[in-house]
């Protein structure tokens, strides 16, 4: 039951209709021996179909972005080093809503990287930047206040194998 109530300062209550009808699609393979993609897209239609408030009818559920994709991509050079980039979408979220105003946090696009090297058997460096773009956008949202996302980061990891 979808949680709802008739004005601000009326209780919440459970009661109500509500319909997501959607798609979910991941691919993941190599296109060669050295090169792997891993690609995801969602796309879901929501709506409230009965509410206690009547502002609720017909819109489409608080919290739910209706389309988001990923993209991931490698590719293993001959002598050790292997490359990576991706891509993360997810649309826009309205967070809350009124009878005048949405509250939406935005859509964004985050785009990483990684290079990973080989020493030897047992020994390899992986370096990964995140948020290339150093792009400003929400990460987390919860309890009337919002989480930043990282900004522009990178990280030099030594991997030991034994």
């Amino acid at each position: 039951w979808p949680r709802t109530r008739s004005g601000n300062t009326d209780p919440i209550v459970l009661e109500g209709e509500q319909k997501v009808d959607g798609i979910e699609v991941g691919a993941s393979g190599m296109i060669t021996d050295a090169w792997s993609v891993f690609a995801g897209v969602v796309y879901l239609d929501s709506e409230t179909e009965n509410s206690l408030n009547a502002l609720e009818v017909g819109e489409e559920l608080l919290l739910t972005a209706d389309f988001s994709a990923s993209l991931w991509t490698t590719y293993a050079l001959p002598f050790g080093l292997t490359l990576g980039i991706g891509a993360q979408y997810n649309d826009d979220i309205v967070r809350s809503r009124t009878a005048t105003a949405e509250n939406v946090v935005p859509s964004r696009v985050l785009v990483d990287a990684m290079a990973s090297y080989t020493l030897t058997e047992k020994i390899s460096l992986r370096l990964n930047a995140t948020n290339l773009a150093d792009k400003e956008y929400v990460d987390r949202f919860g309890g009337g206040h919002y989480v930043p996302g990282a900004g522009r980061t990178a990280s030099l990891t030594a991997i030991f194998d034994f």
